[in-house]
């Protein structure tokens, strides 16, 4: 849930019941899981890649050893 925004970008269970009602859910509503596949994907390429990551957190903590 830090990483990404549940239900928006990333969906999640909490045991197999609810994975089973999930799944069958998103079978039957294909746009809204193309729009979390699309919205999640968006969100990844935005905070979660290399060159992000280093410029989001890495370099801040090297101009503040400064």
């Amino acid at each position: 849930a830090a990483l990404f925004e549940v239900g928006v970008e990333i969906e999640t269970y909490r045991s197999s019941g609810e994975l089973r009602d999930k799944v069958a859910y998103y079978l039957a509503h294909e746009e809204q899981r193309r729009a979390i596949a699309r919205q999640g994907h968006a969100a990844f390429l935005r905070k979660h890649t290399w060159e992000a990551r280093i410029g989001g957190q890495l370099l801040p903590l090297l101009e503040e050893a400064r």
